[in-house]
């Protein structure tokens, strides 16, 4: 791909999932290999409002029908899912009651994006990173993450893209779910996960600088092996399996078992 960073098939080359930083800045070669070389039948967007969007993505997006619905009979289908928005309202749950009174203080004197940027350094983000990134989207994603493998539990969801703004935070969790599920060994998820810092070096400066402006530690421009290890322990330690944590936000173990087939090519 020329115009789109950190993308790759999580299949070794099988050609059902893949995964991505932004589809932004595809180049018309770029939209012609998605659309007939990969033959992608759906793109699950995992970013918010406000996140970059130019006119080559609407262009890719004019072939692809907006979707929320899993069983929607589309041919090529689009779902735009803001997998971070329940955590804005934990987030400032979360606070602290002096941290939030300085937020809003400093809003009212005209100064609410350093406001902003105080509040999410004192937040779980701010203070446990990427790996509390990962845990709150466990904790409060829970509707989101179930709509994902809802859309994938379908056979004609593929081949899929599932991608974010950079490709390795929200879109790295969703895929080690995945490939978890698929029972791959812990040791490749995490050398998975650890990949998006070398496909992004030529786009790093950039993040650093929105991580930066956002109040976020370094650490959020980067894919830290030990985040994505920490992770999967978390999920061990409260739920004993990826298959009992799905289960508890409501997908059942025959739609676990369509997805486990059709990302390891067992599917009739």
């Amino acid at each position: 791909m020329q115009g789109v960073n950190n993308f790759r098939d999580i299949g070794h080359h099988r050609g059902i999932v893949y995964r991505s930083a932004t589809l932004d800045y595809a180049t018309t070669t770029d939209i012609e290999h998605v659309l007939v070389d990969l033959s992608v039948k759906t793109i699950i967007d995992l970013r918010g409002r406000g996140e970059s969007r130019n006119g080559l993505q609407t262009k890719l997006s004019s072939y692809y029908k907006k979707c929320q619905d899993p069983l929607d009979e589309a041919e090529k289908k689009v779902y735009p899912i803001d997998l971070a928005k329940p955590l804005k309202p934990a987030i400032i749950k979360s606070l602290p009651f002096w941290v939030t009174i300085v937020y809003f203080c400093a809003s009212l004197v005209g100064f609410k994006s350093w406001g902003q940027r105080f509040a999410l350094s004192r937040s779980f983000l701010g203070q446990e990173g990427l790996l509390g990134l990962n845990k709150g989207i466990i904790q409060y994603c829970g509707k989101d993450v179930r709509l994902i493998m809802d859309i994938l539990a379908e056979k004609a969801a593929y081949p899929v893209i599932i991608h974010c703004s950079a490709g390795k935070d929200r879109t790295g969790f969703v895929i080690a779910i995945l490939l978890l599920l698929c029972g791959i060994p812990r040791d490749e998820i995490i050398t998975d996960y650890a990949k998006s810092a070398q496909l992004l070096q030529s786009v790093m400066g950039r993040l650093m600088i929105e991580v930066g402006k956002q109040g976020l530690s370094p650490e959020f421009g980067e894919s830290p092996p030990r985040v994505m290890a920490s992770t999967i322990q978390y999920i061990e330690e409260q739920f004993g399996n990826v298959e009992n944590y799905l289960v508890s936000i409501g997908v059942n173990l025959q739609q676990q078992e369509a997805i486990r087939s059709h990302l390891l090519g067992k599917s009739q």
